[in-house]
Formats: structure tokens, C-alpha cells, sequence
């Protein structure tokens, strides 16, 4: 009797502790799901402060910027007024601001219904090899900066503008700046004319991703077949090892005559940072 009473209350105190594992998790559940809603409402941009100047500084919107990536590497915000939409990032983080500098920020938009994707980045990487971005100390980043202005602008889908690129001084009213403070903070800014963004309803939430570029090192190269398939070993790309191999070797892979091989190679140096959202105009 004793044994079966003990058994019971054993069992009272399974069912007890089963109860209370079970409302844990359809409280985790219900604020899992709140959280989602949240984050699937699109947010409704602040108006921007009157008189913008699209200089690099932060004089208009404040020294906090409200958004900001999983790792807080960079902050930002968009906002917009009756004629343009705005992009404010800043970050301290020196490998972000190499990136910027050495890859550029790119900006796309689109509506949900439109589907079409609209790109802006700034500035395009020129011809400089991309790992001597890495090795920048304070001084250099801020010559580099203002050096920055006399970059190009990449355009993708943008109303009424064919060209794939723009200068800062273009007459469509795109406009860019990127400055450096005294503190270590790098500020990007970016202004878009509404006119110039695909938008038949301007209520519509747009979705919208922000990528700081990684650093990305190119290569051509060509090599007899024979070396291509020792080097890659069934491998897709080559080794930074094997394309050093080869530019050595390129004289003496001539010269022995012999079918070629040609191809693109691609080196990460600096991985990529991106955010995405949605947000309505404000009018």
C-alpha cells in the first residue's frame, strides 16, 4: 500500500512537472511570435530634419543613428522628406570603414508588388589591389576618405537612368558624401530622389537591404590544363598558393607549349556585412 501511495505521488509530481515545461514553452512560443509580427511590420520612417546637406557629417540627425546590425559593427537610418530618401551609416569599426572605403556601400530597394530592385553603391571599387586596404592605419583612412569623392557612383534600375555609373556631380540629383571625425567615426550619407524609385503606389512598404561590401581580390589567370588539374585537384577555385604558382610560371608554361587554360579567381580578404528590413514613406 505504501509502494502504490509513493508510486502515485511520483506520478502527481511528473504530471506537475509536465505542466509547468509545457506552459515555459507556449510562453516562449506566444513571445516568439509576438516578435515576429514586430519585426514583419514595416517601419514607418521619421521625416527628415529641413535643409539636408549631403556633406558626411551627422549636423542634421543627431549623433545616435536608432538601427543597426546584429553586431552593432555600423549604425544607420532612413528617413525621407517630399522629395528625397535618405541613408545615414556610421561606424567606428575599422575593418567597416576599409570596407566602405575599398568596396562601398550598396544600397537596394524595391516594393512588394514591383519586384524590381533598385541599386545604388558608392563608391566603386577603383584599381587599387584590395589587400592594401586592410593594412590602412587612422591617418590613411582619413586621406582616403576624402579621396572618396572623386569615386564613382553604381546605378542599378533607377527611373530614366540608362548608365551603370554616375559621378558625384551627376544631374539626376543622386547624391553621396562620405566624411571621417576627429573621434574615429566614419559617416556614409546618401540622398535618392523620390522621383527616380519605381513606385506606382508610394504607400506601399518597400523592402530594402543595406550591404557594406567585403573586401574581394581578383585574379586572371592562365596555365597549361595539365598544371590546372594538379593545382585544383578537383577543387572549383584555386589556392592562393597555386595562382602565386602560376604568375611565376607563366613564362616557362609558354614556352613549353602545350593547350592553355584561362579563367576569373575570386579571394575573399573581408567578409561582407548586410541588414534588411521594411519601412513606409511618410508624407
Amino acid at each position: 500500500m505504501a509502494i502504490t501511495g509513493l508510486l502515485l505521488q511520483r506520478a502527481i509530481n511528473l504530471n506537475s512537472m509536465i505542466k509547468r515545461i509545457l506552459i515555459v514553452f507556449l510562453l516562449i512560443l506566444v513571445r516568439s511570435v509576438g516578435a515576429t509580427d514586430a519585426a514583419a511590420q514595416a517601419i514607418r520612417l521619421k521625416s527628415a530634419p529641413s535643409n539636408v546637406t549631403i556633406d558626411g557629417t551627422l549636423s542634421e540627425w543627431g549623433n545616435e543613428l536608432p538601427y543597426a546590425d546584429k553586431k552593432s559593427t555600423f549604425n544607420y537610418l532612413i528617413s525621407n522628406d517630399h522629395s528625397n530618401l535618405y541613408l545615414v551609416v556610421k561606424t567606428k569599426d575599422t575593418v567597416c570603414q576599409t570596407n566602405i572605403l575599398g568596396s562601398g556601400v550598396t544600397f537596394a530597394i524595391s516594393t512588394e508588388k514591383s519586384k524590381v530592385l533598385q541599386k545604388i553603391t558608392f563608391p566603386l571599387r577603383g584599381k587599387e589591389d584590395p589587400s592594401e586596404w586592410k593594412e590602412l592605419d587612422k591617418e590613411q583612412v582619413a586621406m582616403k576618405t576624402i579621396l572618396a569623392r572623386y569615386k564613382r557612383i553604381g546605378i542599378q534600375n533607377l527611373k530614366n537612368i540608362k548608365a551603370e555609373q554616375l559621378s558625384t556631380t551627376n544631374p539626376y540629383g543622386i547624391k553621396v558624401a562620405i566624411g571621417y571625425s576627429e573621434d574615429g567615426d566614419m559617416i556614409y550619407e546618401e540622398a535618392i530622389p523620390l522621383s527616380l524609385i519605381y513606385n506606382e503606389n508610394i504607400n506601399e512598404p518597400h523592402v530594402y537591404s543595406l550591404k557594406i561590401n567585403g573586401l574581394v581580390r581578383k585574379f586572371y589567370y592562365v596555365m597549361k590544363i595539365q598544371h590546372y588539374l594538379y593545382y585544383n585537384r578537383g577543387k572549383t577555385k584555386l589556392t592562393d598558393d597555386a595562382i602565386g604558382r602560376v604568375i611565376q610560371s607563366y613564362g616557362d608554361n609558354m614556352r613549353m607549349g602545350g593547350p592553355m587554360i584561362d579563367g576569373d579567381y575570386e579571394e575573399k580578404l573581408t567578409a561582407a556585412i548586410e541588414v534588411e528590413g521594411r519601412f513606409m514613406i511618410v508624407h
